[in-house]
């Protein structure tokens, strides 16, 4: 999967709250860390999915995601992305 495509399957993911989409698109292995806007550390794919299955579960929010620039090469992705949440 080239890397847009797979921005693009994360923000459809992200955009449906579909769980199994959204781990399709990355590695979530045990190793994963994630830094939410707290600033708090998610560590363990467990963790990580409950946080986003609680997330998914909640009816009262919506976010807009349009992407500004992307960059990519053999080694690496990287996104710039403008996230309006409601």
């Amino acid at each position: 999967m080239k890397f847009d495509e797979m921005l693009q399957s994360i923000f459809d993911a992200i955009k449906h709250r579909d769980l199994d989409k959204l781990f399709s698109t990355a590695s979530f292995d045990e190793d994963v860390v994630m830094i939410i806007p707290n600033g708090a550390f998610i560590k363990g794919r467990s963790a990580v999915a409950n946080l986003h299955a609680a997330w998914f579960a909640d009816p009262d929010w919506q976010m807009d995601m349009k992407l500004l620039r992307s960059i990519e090469t053999p080694e690496m992705g990287f996104a710039l992305v403008q996230v309006d949440y409601k």
